[in-house]
């Protein structure tokens, strides 16, 4: 499978995608289906997509972050690939993670602070194993320093847990979000990184 297609594959699983089980049996094919407010952001995902002749098809949808804002998303088919990856367990998943692929899912459900330059990775889905996987894939490829495993408490008592990437982390991360970004024409994202005039300043 062409790697590029395997990460955004990958990305889908812990981020912003569906992977619809078509069939109820033991061995299940897949489809998958993701949205977003971005539009540019689903462009860059389709194209990836049907230049590895998976088709798709659009849809939108209101989003929840307000009813006035439109949810841009497109759907596929059943494909071998993506039924590969919707077999696979999460900690398989993160094993085969590229910086790539980890990019794309920080773009999904990451942030940053404006000021402070630290960001966060949220991994609502992921039990604390599997996040200790992901902070340690992160400190593989940046050993400046670790990150770590918070939780964001709200008042109902629910708990969601994400990855603080500390500024130090964050600003060598930054670089590989932001030529993502820049190279595929994607600027309505670029608010999710540091700008460079700030980058020196970020790391002081």
């Amino acid at each position: 499978m062409d790697n590029e297609l395997y990460q955004l594959l990958l990305s889908l699983r812990l981020g912003d995608g569906c992977f619809v089980n078509q069939r109820k049996l033991s061995k299940p094919t897949y489809s998958v289906m993701t949205n977003t407010i971005n539009q540019e952001y689903v462009n860059y995902k389709e194209r990836i997509l049907n230049s590895n002749n998976i088709l798709t098809k659009h849809y939108t949808s209101h989003s929840g972050y307000g009813s006035s804002k439109v949810q841009y998303g497109i759907r596929t088919r059943v494909e071998p690939e993506i039924t590969i990856v919707g077999r696979m367990e999460v900690e398989d998943i993160i094993k085969d993670l590229d910086l790539f692929g980890m990019c794309l899912w920080y773009l999904d459900d990451g942030s940053l602070h404006k000021t402070k330059h630290f960001m966060n990775l949220y991994c609502n889905s992921l039990t604390y194993e599997q996040t200790e996987l992901v902070i340690d894939r992160l400190y593989e490829w940046f050993p400046v320093k670790r990150c770590t495993h918070l939780y964001d408490s709200k008042k109902d008592g629910r708990k969601f847990g994400y990855v603080y990437i500390p500024k130090t982390v964050a600003a060598q991360f930054n670089e590989h979000v932001r030529k993502l970004l820049v190279d595929n024409h994607i600027d309505s994202l670029l608010y999710k990184t540091i700008p460079p005039s700030q980058t020196i300043e970020s790391i002081v």
